[in-house]
């Protein structure tokens, strides 16, 4: 069991394990349009919203909790004798967890039959992360406390056993919930698009580089070198459209400055899969791609708030 374990361990901690990356808002009219299909309903893409918003709280301070963890210990667990220092991250979690089900409750009673499949998936990456919290807060308080002095560390070490298991299910259920999260947002953001044509917009360049910068954030690496180009134009015409602005919506230049960062690590990791570099080298430039991306779609969905308001000029 102790190899099960380091493997667990490695995957939650290494850069190699894959980031999730937060789910766009979308704009309710614009993605029902005329379709009668319910997938497109304004009652879908509100429950959409919900689940969007719940997922995005989980990604931020209850996965962060499960980082400072690995931060603090070694994959074989607790040092014999050592006071580990764990900062309290539970609490910020918690808030963001019933954050989550709140949202997840909301989407729950108003989503259409389209959209039941994921009820199941959010419940169960609430299950497992209000376990990893409760075990963490367990591990904190343990260390704080200096109880390990008492019993020579055994406590901690069934701990961390736990802390493996639920993280790894937490890990697992998430990266389900996400890959049936983005497949609809792609097609409701290529909706979208239809709406949105006229290229001297901020409407639609936003919406533009957020779709293609999806796109190379979920390729495989092996297909990423492919894509890359369609990414780089993308890119070109956000830059030209930007300086063409001379002094751009504030919110739309912070999203250009954005964009500046994730296709400056986009370019690092073309370069480095053509240099061959190692796998992990890889992967912490990934990871570092993906956290850039999340913070596009934070500004995309304020965008779409002052859109919304008729504030985005």
């Amino acid at each position: 069991m102790r190899a099960l374990y380091r493997v667990l361990a490695l995957v939650l901690v290494t850069a190699g394990a894959p980031a999730c990356k937060k789910i766009a808002g979308m704009a309710t009219d614009a993605v029902q349009g005329n379709s009668n299909d319910p997938a497109k309903s304004s009652t879908a893409v509100e429950a959409m919203g919900h689940y969007a918003t719940g997922f995005n709280a989980l990604i931020g301070d209850p996965q962060d909790m499960i980082k400072n963890y690995y931060r603090e210990f070694p994959e074989s667990g607790p040092v014999e004798g050592k006071k580990h220092h764990l900062f309290p991250k539970h609490t910020s979690a918690e808030g963001k967890i019933a954050e989550a089900k709140k949202e997840f409750a909301a989407a729950a009673k108003i989503a259409p039959d389209s959209l039941k499949h994921l009820e199941p998936l959010a419940s169960a990456t609430v299950t497992d992360i209000e376990k990893v919290a409760v075990t963490y807060k367990s591990v904190h308080g343990y260390f704080q406390a200096e109880d390990f002095k008492d019993d020579k560390g055994a406590k901690g070490k069934t701990l961390h056993t736990q802390f493996l298991q639920e993280a790894a299910a937490f890990r697992e259920d998430i990266d389900k919930f996400e890959t049936a999260l983005s497949e609809i947002a792609r097609n409701q953001a290529e909706e979208e698009l239809k709406e949105h044509t006229d290229k001297n917009t901020y409407s639609y360049q936003f919406r533009y580089f957020n779709h293609q910068a999806n796109k190379l954030v979920s390729v495989k690496r092996d297909g990423f070198l492919a894509l890359y180009p369609t990414v780089e134009t993308a890119y070109n015409e956000l830059q030209a459209f930007t300086k063409g602005k001379g002094t751009p919506q504030a919110t739309f230049k912070a999203y250009a400055d954005a964009a500046d960062r994730f296709f400056a690590e986009a370019k690092k990791l073309k370069r480095g899969i053509e240099g061959k570099e190692k796998e992990e080298q890889l992967d912490s430039i990934s990871e570092s791609m993906t956290s850039n991306y999340n913070s596009l779609v934070s500004l995309s969905n304020s965008l779409r708030s002052l859109e919304a308001n008729n504030l985005l000029k």
